[in-house]
């Protein structure tokens, strides 16, 4: 005999949350969408030719039909969560990690009160993320939830559009370590010369005393477009360290915000990029200084070869009320080739006097005095090349302390640096 459900107050009451947090969402949709197509490309990003995408989008109604067809499943098609504890193991210890349309419907009041609070219709990335994301995961750690192990998620992409979107919500005294990592599919379309688009967007809040560090690693084929929006609030004597290491895709546009919001917050933004081809890479970074006795510090280290570019804008904006407040940012970005090339914009926006700040960018190529030096040591030109790359990535890659991810990025640099076109020439001029 079959067993009938009696549905109860809660199960009434529960649906009722989850219709409304649904309508709430179609609503935040549908404003996003409409924001999208009224929009202009930033203007920071016009020598990046990026209105392709507008032609990829189209009328939307790809990117509303994969959408739409997305479900509450507990982890989206495409999205893995690798780890040394199982998912189970993890929620006993405080934390869960889902997909986010399950999270938005078991938490819809703490869900509904962060979602697209930090980033929504912002500009024309953000608002085209905010309409039409159809993989979403959600990772909160509960109050004093701490765990050493990484936590890695990784993306496939398996389709021409790809929108996928993240929230963080870290209680206060909790810690974790999350990677990110993108690949693609061989049997997919982003395995021939379609063009590929990749958006991305996160959300990190990091409640007080709470540590998170986030890292990811993007080594995309040549044929995708990967753009990413990351945004973060830090509380009183929290942290978040962002770490990007960009390898591939065709042209990368990554944004990153943080707001130091509560006393003695902290962050780290540290990048590393190394282009060859044609690719483009746009860096946009902006620590906000809310707070008294905040710390930021921006390191982004770059190399360019063949006919690569870079365009970087790193921020530090000082608020009246943050004083005792300390902000760093400094680029370093190494030409590798004649034709390639590297514009920075480091900024200053300071409203209170008792703070210190400094900024520095540095666009050079390679010493030739020192060339020389090793070549007289009897290397030839290309181990002389790769011995100078190494020493100028030195300085990003020992501040990588989660070792998975320092050992993946010296991977696929040594993968780049086998593949430089050979050079046997010797000190003085002659061939080998």
């Amino acid at each position: 005999m079959a067993i009938r459900h009696q549905n109860t107050e809660q199960d009434f009451a529960q649906h009722g949350k989850t219709g409304k947090i649904q309508q709430w969402l179609e609503a935040m949709r549908k404003k996003a969408e409409e924001a999208f197509f009224d929009q202009k490309m930033p203007d920071k990003i016009h020598s990046m030719n990026l209105d392709m995408v507008n032609g990829m989008i189209g009328d939307g109604k790809q990117a509303k039909n994969e959408r739409d067809s997305s479900n509450a499943q507990r982890m989206p098609q495409g999205v893995k969560i690798i780890s040394e504890k199982s998912p189970d193991a993890l929620a006993r210890q405080g934390i869960i990690i889902t997909s986010l349309a399950e999270y938005l419907e078991k938490n819809p009041g703490m869900a509904q009160g962060r979602l697209y609070s930090q980033s929504f219709t912002e500009n024309k990335f953000a608002a085209m993320n905010s309409a039409f994301w159809n993989r979403g995961i959600a990772v909160h750690l509960q109050k004093n939830a701490r765990s050493d192990d990484p936590i890695h998620i990784s993306y496939e992409l398996t389709e021409k559009l790809n929108f996928d979107r993240a929230l963080i919500v870290a209680e206060p005294g909790s810690k974790a370590i999350i990677m990110e990592s993108v690949h693609a599919s061989p049997n997919s379309a982003v395995g021939n010369d379609e063009k590929i688009l990749r958006s991305h967007a996160i959300e990190v809040f990091a409640e007080d005393s709470s540590e998170i560090f986030y890292g990811k690693i993007q080594n995309m084929p040549d044929n995708v477009y990967d753009i990413s929006i990351k945004k973060g609030k830090i509380s009183s004597n929290a942290k978040i360290d962002w770490m990007d290491c960009t390898f591939g895709g065709r042209t990368t546009v990554s944004e990153c915000f943080t707001d130091l919001a509560g006393q003695g917050a902290k962050t780290n933004n540290w990048g590393l990029f190394y282009g060859n081809k044609s690719q483009k890479f746009g860096i946009f970074l902006r620590n906000q200084h809310s707070a008294q006795d905040t710390v930021s510090d921006m390191l982004t280290k770059g190399i360019l070869d063949d006919k690569a570019n870079s365009i970087y804008e790193g921020t530090v904006k000082i608020r009246e009320g943050a004083r005792g407040s300390n902000g760093y940012q400094k680029q370093d970005v190494l030409i590798l080739s004649p034709k390639a090339a590297a514009d920075a914009k480091p900024n200053l926006e300071i409203d209170n006097n008792d703070v210190r700040c400094t900024h520095g960018v540095t666009i050079g190529q390679l010493d030739k005095e020192k060339m020389f030096y090793l070549m007289s040591r009897g290397l030839n030109g290309q181990q002389a090349k790769r011995k100078m790359v190494e020493g100028f990535l030195e300085a990003m890659l020992s501040r990588l302390t989660v070792q998975r991810l320092k050992d993946q990025t010296s991977q696929i640099i040594a993968e780049i640096m086998e593949n430089m076109p050979t050079d046997n020439t010797k000190p003085n001029g002659g061939a080998a």
